[in-house]
């Protein structure tokens, strides 16, 4: 079932989001205190709406519910979430058609799972804050034909990892874009869906004068 919280909550336990639920928030402290923690279960959803900013912690697994609209959803407006998102597993953030969702540190929990970021038509996910546990090993998978900007100043913002770009835009807007040395592994390929199939949505990857992306980029034919 679903859930909407949009008023403000003082709890300070940890909130749970089980397989089959979704659990919409459209205030900034929604969750209530920061020192508790939110976890949406494989299966579950949980969804931002109405402008808010969040500073909560929150640990993901899974392509969300039914519909796979993300284990993290930006349904509504443009929300930001500063705390730091965790996986557990592999797992897909969403951003819904004409949204758009700031999000701080990501950390992959393990170097073998698969963050998917996944943007609707006219949608942005903006990358502010570092990833960790990811090496040449990790794959971030972007998808659909919206947006994704990657600005942080941080030295190496994807720690490695190899990005996957099914369809839509990706724009380096600061820093640098992966160390990863491995001739095994490149750093971006282009026009891949995560299947490893050749993707029929056109693709693009930008970046902003004086910003450097090295090792090796793939086109698919």
């Amino acid at each position: 079932g679903t859930n909407i919280f949009s008023g403000a909550n003082t709890y300070s336990g940890t909130t749970t989001i089980l397989t089959n639920a979704t659990l919409t928030i459209a205030n900034n402290s929604a969750l209530g205190a920061t020192n508790g923690a939110t976890t949406v279960n494989n299966g579950g959803t949980l969804a931002l709406s109405n402008n808010i900013s969040t500073a909560e912690n929150i640990t993901i697994a899974g392509t969300g519910g039914t519909n796979n609209d993300g284990a993290l959803r930006n349904l509504s407006g443009t929300n930001i979430s500063t705390g730091t998102i965790t996986l557990s597993a592999n797992a897909t953030i969403a951003a819904d058609s004409g949204t758009s969702l700031q999000l701080g540190n990501i950390n992959n929990g393990a170097t073998n799972n698969g963050l998917s970021l996944s943007t609707a038509s006219n949608s942005t996910i903006l990358l502010t804050g570092n990833m960790s546990n990811t090496d040449t090993n990790t794959t971030i998978f972007k998808t659909g034909t919206g947006s994704l900007v990657i600005s942080n100043g941080a030295a190496n913002n994807t720690a490695g990892a190899q990005l996957q770009v099914a369809a839509g835009t990706v724009t380096l807007a600061s820093g640098t874009f992966s160390t990863n040395t491995s001739a095994a592994r490149r750093a971006l390929d282009l026009g891949l869906n995560p299947d490893n199939s050749g993707s029929t949505n056109s693709t693009a990857f930008f970046v902003n004068s004086g910003l450097t992306l090295s090792n090796t980029i793939y086109v698919a034919p």
